[in-house]
């Protein structure tokens, strides 16, 4: 078994990782729950498995979700936790991307391995994000409901810590992925 969490700042580039993992068959994606509605970038590719607010509910009480958290705006996002254990039955790597505070609880209910990823400015991911097609009020958007969930204590209790460097992503992706490949 190999389950990892990918956390940091929104915005920072952590769907896109995820994908090139994917992509490079390093890590297969567990995907989060989520009430939200979509945005434009979802269209693309699947990130979440979008559900009603109803839906979203009653998997909690349920109790099929794990490692929730409840943004400012009221957005919700959730683990299902049939996933995490098939994924801890199996010898493949599976990775989902998680805040901080959610992914440091799968590490300690499932064994994870947590990873951080930061940016090498925070001045440079409103830069990332309209590079990649997002408008200045979603940006704004996003960035008032980050969880803001990292300090000292979250990223000692990381297991791996990388540094997206504006302009060269694919050098965070080939650490990630030597990372993962050697656990």
């Amino acid at each position: 078994m190999a389950l990892f969490t990918l956390s940091g700042p929104r915005g920072v580039g952590k769907s896109v990782t995820i994908e090139a993992l994917n992509a490079l068959q390093v890590a297969r994606t567990i995907l989060p729950y989520t009430d939200r509605g979509l945005r434009q970038d979802d269209m693309s590719t699947a990130r979440y498995n979008f559900v009603s607010t109803d839906e979203y509910s009653q998997m909690i009480g349920d109790r099929a979700l794990c490692a929730c958290i409840k943004l400012p705006n009221g957005e919700r996002y959730g683990t299902a936790i049939h996933d995490l254990e098939i994924a801890t039955e199996t010898d493949d790597a599976f990775i989902v991307t998680s805040a901080t505070q959610t992914a440091l609880d799968i590490k300690l209910r499932f064994g994870a391995k947590a990873l951080m990823m930061l940016p090498d400015s925070f001045a440079n991911i409103p830069i990332m994000m309209r590079a990649s097609g997002i408008s200045g009020a979603e940006i704004r958007q996003r960035q008032q409901n980050d969880p803001n969930d990292t300090n000292r204590e979250t990223l000692e209790n990381m297991d791996g810590i990388f540094i997206n460097r504006f302009g060269n992503h694919r050098a965070v992706v080939d650490q990630i992925a030597e990372y993962i490949t050697t656990q």
